[in-house]
């Protein structure tokens, strides 16, 4: 089977999530950004590296990894090697404070942290990332899935463009370009079993019906007090007794003022509060709960139970000496307003060293994306490599059924997201009090916000598949044949 649609925008209604946990998903991110495991950062780059000096081949030529099918020579993993260390240096540009080797001296010599050296650091980047390049690549053969002749054509031509005196000695052309198709294939194949996932409509109805609870929304009040057992925080902690008096004063209240009120007399009065932090501490006691991934109790309370509005609820941690009142403001409702799907990545401010170039940053990002070809799935590269929006990342910031309720992004994106003369394509940039957005839309969703979200749910379910079947292919690594290289 060859890929004749991976440069071809995603229309299916898709999020692709991997089943790793958070660490895993955060080193990956950051081993990507070093190695260069996208198509927008793979291709030639001028740096000066520290030379290899062999009296032979031999040492090139030894198998560095290799999966079933797949292999990595010890020419290739110099070039993998050398890209990660250019990618390192231009990722602590400008910083300092960031180490950085001694030109001139042996990698193996030099210590990068205290438990290991500059050779072994970037080995160990570099062998992480291609081995999850070629667990896909496994999955990509098993699958009878493989890259046309025009792209094999590209990756040939990527490397023919590349001046060898920019990396260590014995790297050849069909070196650069072996890295390149493996690469190419384990990326392409992600996009394309993405794109090709299928959920029923069947499929998507009985999961939702399963489900309905976790797409309700509702209103509560939410007032926690602790009682005196030595350990509190609390200066003026009350007993026990004292403390389930002042519970039933809140569990007596019909209406969400007589509440609040009484909230914001016992932390003046019993605890005592300044009016400042009793009004913020009043402020935080509303609640918006969405689905039944809030406290199961209080879930099943208002989802199956009897709860109506202006009920109370009281639940007691006698482990943590607190107890919590609860008051339902409003019934669960269902969120069935207009949803879409955007692109999205988002820059930190504070990862910047001057904030206020955090736009000019932005712009500059959507200006390369636009003279790289401007498509869809180049938008999804870029945000892997540069987003910071971490539940974003391994979705290659799609973010499925976005809400016409939602303000995420704020007013502005939401506004502009929702335009009647929104179309596929379109882009834009936002600018927040903490990040900066840049947005690109790629369709309305067929779906209301809470089918969306169930279609979102199977898929993230499907992605963890394939991520499992990738899991299952293994990669071994020699390193003995890779200690030879002379770094």
């Amino acid at each position: 089977m060859s890929n004749q649609s991976s440069a071809q925008p995603i229309e299916k209604k898709l999020e692709k999530q991997r089943a790793a946990k958070k660490q895993k998903q955060k080193t990956a991110r950051t081993i990507a950004a070093l190695c260069g495991t996208g198509l927008v950062v793979i291709g030639a780059v001028a740096f000066a590296v520290v030379k290899i000096y062999r009296s032979s081949g031999v040492h090139l030529q030894g198998t560095a990894m290799e999966s079933t099918h797949y292999k990595v020579n010890n020419a290739m993993m110099s070039y993998l090697i050398d890209t990660t260390y250019q990618n390192y240096l231009d990722s602590v540009k400008g910083n300092k404070n960031a180490e950085r080797p001694i030109k001139g001296k042996s990698f193996k010599k030099q210590n990068y942290g205290a438990d290991q050296t500059w050779f072994d650091y970037l080995v160990q980047a570099s062998s992480y990332s291609m081995t999850q390049t070629l667990k896909m690549c496994e999955a990509a053969y098993e699958a009878d899935y493989s890259l046309t002749d025009a792209q094999i054509a590209e990756c040939e031509a990527e490397a023919q463009s590349m001046d060898l005196s920019k990396y260590s000695d014995g790297i050849q052309v069909a070196d650069i370009t072996e890295v390149l198709k493996l690469k190419r294939l384990a990326n392409d194949y992600e996009i394309y079993a993405a794109e090709n996932i299928e959920i029923t409509e069947e499929e998507l109805n009985e999961y939702y019906e399963k489900n309905s609870g976790a797409y309700a929304n509702w209103d509560m009040l939410c007032f926690s007090i602790a009682w005196k057992d030595g350990s509190t925080n609390e200066k003026v902690a009350q007993s026990y007794k004292d403390v389930m008096k002042e519970v039933d004063k809140l569990t007596a209240c019909t209406t969400p003022e007589a509440f609040k009120n009484e909230v914001y007399r016992f932390l003046i009065e019993e605890r005592s509060k300044t009016t400042d932090t009793a009004k913020k501490m009043l402020d935080a006691i509303d609640v918006n709960v969405t689905g039944d991934s809030f406290d199961p109790e209080i879930a099943e309370w208002v989802l199956e139970g009897d709860a109506k509005q202006y009920d109370t609820k009281v639940l007691e941690y006698k482990d943590n000496c607190n107890v919590v009142v609860y008051m339902l403001t409003s019934e669960p409702s269902i969120n069935q307003s207009d949803a879409v799907d955007v692109r999205v990545i988002t820059l930190n401010k504070a990862s910047s060293a001057d904030e206020s170039l955090t736009v000019s940053e932005a712009q500059t990002l959507l200006d390369d994306w636009k003279a790289a070809g401007g498509t869809e799935t180049l938008f999804g590269e870029f945000a892997l490599n540069n987003s910071s929006a971490f539940n974003l990342i391994n979705t290659r910031g799609l973010y499925i059924g976005f809400s016409e309720e939602s303000m995420e992004y704020g007013e502005e994106f939401r506004d502009w997201a929702f335009a009647s003369d929104r179309k596929p394509g379109d882009t834009e940039i936002f600018e927040l009090d903490s990040q900066v957005v840049i947005g690109y839309f790629v369709a309305d969703n067929p779906y209301s916000a809470d089918k969306a979200a169930a279609y979102q749910a199977l898929y993230k379910k499907e992605i963890d598949a394939l991520d499992t079947i990738a899991d299952n292919f293994s990669v071994a690594q020699n390193i003995n044949v890779i200690n030879q290289l002379k770094y």
